[in-house]
């Protein structure tokens, strides 16, 4: 089949996969294949470390500039509400984040 979708709408993938035995919290599970919006924070807790410690190049400052473009556009401002809204609508409680998906049944 085809789906059909706005070229302004963002669409999202999380594989469905058993957790039963994970270390993580359900928060972190949820995020945790947001490998892309990970990446784009890295760079910017990188670029924005080399600020800090003093380096106000132009190049650092674009560096700067860009990973913290790339971060919003990826939505990484608002990773946590994103995350939350779907574990809302799968079923979870708000107090469910911050628990251990080990501690889950079933």
């Amino acid at each position: 089949g085809k789906a059909l979708v706005h070229s302004n709408v963002r669409v999202g993938y999380m594989r469905q996969t058993a957790v039963s035995g994970s270390a993580k919290t359900v928060y972190e599970e949820a995020k945790s294949e947001m490998t892309a919006l990970e990446d784009a924070r890295e760079v910017l807790d990188t670029a924005t470390k080399i600020v800090e410690d003093g380096d106000y190049s132009e190049e650092a400052l674009d560096s700067l500039a860009n990973a913290q473009e790339l971060f919003q556009n990826l939505g990484g401002y608002e990773q946590e509400q994103m995350v939350e809204s779907v574990l809302k609508g799968l079923g979870f409680e708000t107090e469910d984040s911050d628990r251990l998906c080990s501690s889950f049944s079933g």
